[in-house]
């Protein structure tokens, strides 16, 4: 399906932010089709979790309690590494716009074309 008016303003914008890159249009187009599926795989992870009986707090404390009773098993020294330097907690917008912005800034520093 060819994209309507907000579709191309939505990909020339992207284009733009990756213009200073040493990516190739290929590459360009790889990163915009991923920021698009964070995009959409965030907003599907945020519409089941509002359909679900506990607050966004509780999720994300059940959430931590298990990746930290997973940890404290000795098998993930990674995760558990992780989390003794997490920071604290996040506001959602805050975590989808710094998601966002690696997936730009790591496209800006990739080194390579295609």
């Amino acid at each position: 399906m060819p994209p309507g008016r907000n579709g191309l303003r939505y990909l020339d914008y992207f284009l733009g932010l990756l213009a200073g890159s040493r990516l190739g249009t290929g590459a360009r187009l790889e990163v915009i089709a991923m920021i698009s599926g964070f995009a959409t795989m965030y907003g599907a992870m945020q519409a089941a979790s509002a359909s679900e009986p506990t607050s966004p707090e509780q999720q994300t404390t059940a959430q931590v309690q298990a990746l930290t009773r997973a940890a404290a098993q000795g098998r993930y020294p990674h995760l558990a590494a992780a989390l003794a330097a997490a920071s604290p907690p996040r506001r959602q917008d805050d975590i989808f716009r710094s998601g966002i912005e690696r997936l730009i800034e790591t496209a800006r520093l990739t080194g390579t074309r295609s």
